[in-house]
């Protein structure tokens, strides 16, 4: 019988070493602000590793007025928990991709428009541009204070166990899970699939239970989160970008002084751009160690997928359902799309 492996179980022996147990820092004891910081990256991953470094940064230079307790792995619940969360005031800080963001703050899912994106070049002068601060104001406005700086996810393909995607007929029928968000759901369903929207915690075993036939992600993901371990076939169908924000409640960043909101943002914007680093840097070798790891890897022409959008009215659904003045900011970055 197939052993059943539960999301708990798959972080635990995905690491070359089981973290010891979190003990509180002596520091803690007489911080002037303790703060809580959820996320769900596994220990080893980038993400984790930065936020550890800019945490520890924090400590020392407000000589040790801040203490950050990280709960990483998904400790303190799923995506949507963890939002809610923070949102809520239980959490103080966490770093959420767009999708899950956009179910408070609608705009934020912009920026995964299926192709809208060419490169890392035009994302990042969007997201960093008049486009970002927009999506900033309308978070803002529920209640969150996002950082500057967006975190990198990557640009997404897909992979499954039925076949080889080289050509969107090849997606029809295939449960492909997309991330909790009706852009992803609209964006598969306009490309023949059956999507099904699933918490990132519950991926790896809907994939060993079949519940799911395959998966949409980066391929940084199939890397540091074994994907290879249950899925055959990876497809670059590159059909959107996603990053992730890292947001603060709004009520407990008001009581910060000033000067420490500054020491904050500034290294939680630093860890960003050491972490995009990180992601580039496993993205080049990918391919090669998933191939090693037995994913059959395609190339994919990108235009039919994006034709097929076009015919299923993907775009002029979406323009519409957009602020359009966020919609007018997107295409000033990249150029028309329709």
């Amino acid at each position: 019988m197939t052993k059943i492996i539960t999301r708990r179980a798959f972080n635990v022996s995905a690491l070359t070493t089981v973290a010891a147990p979190f003990v509180l820092p002596a520091y803690a004891q007489t911080a002037e602000f303790n703060l809580k910081f959820g996320h769900e990256s596994l220990d080893t991953h980038p993400n984790t590793i930065r936020l550890n470094e800019a945490a520890a940064a924090i400590t020392k230079r407000t000589n040790g007025r801040v203490n950050i307790q990280m709960f990483p792995n998904n400790q303190l619940g799923g995506s949507t928990d963890m939002l809610s969360q923070t949102r809520s005031g239980a959490m103080d800080f966490t770093v959420l991709g767009t999708v899950i963001i956009s179910t408070l703050a609608p705009v934020a899912a912009i920026s995964g428009v299926g192709y809208a994106f060419p490169d890392y070049t035009r994302v990042y002068g969007a997201m960093e541009g008049d486009l970002g601060a927009y999506i900033r104001q309308s978070i803002e406005k529920v209640g969150l204070r996002p950082m500057k700086n967006i975190w990198n996810l990557g640009f997404r393909h897909v992979a499954n166990n039925i076949r080889p995607i080289k050509t969107p007929a090849d997606l029809a029928g295939i449960k492909i899970r997309v991330a909790v968000g009706a852009l992803y759901v609209s964006l598969f369903k306009g490309l023949g699939a059956a999507p099904v929207s699933l918490n990132f915690s519950e991926l790896y075993s809907s994939l060993q239970t079949k519940v799911i036939d395959g998966i949409e992600t980066p391929l940084q993901i199939f890397v540091t989160f074994k994907m290879y371990e249950v899925i055959k076939y990876a497809s670059l169908t590159n059909h959107m970008w996603d990053g992730q924000w890292l947001i603060a409640n709004a009520r407990s960043w008001s009581k910060i002084p000033a000067d420490i909101q500054g020491i904050i943002e500034e290294e939680f914007n630093a860890a960003c751009l050491r972490q995009r680093d990180d992601l580039k840097a496993i993205e080049t070798r990918a391919r090669a160690d998933l191939t090693e790891k037995g994913m059959v890897i395609n190339d994919v022409d990108t235009a039919p997928f994006r034709e097929a959008l076009v015919k299923a009215g993907f775009y002029k659904e979406w323009k519409e359902k957009f602020d359009p003045a966020a919609w007018a900011l997107l295409e000033k970055s990249v150029g028309a799309i329709n």
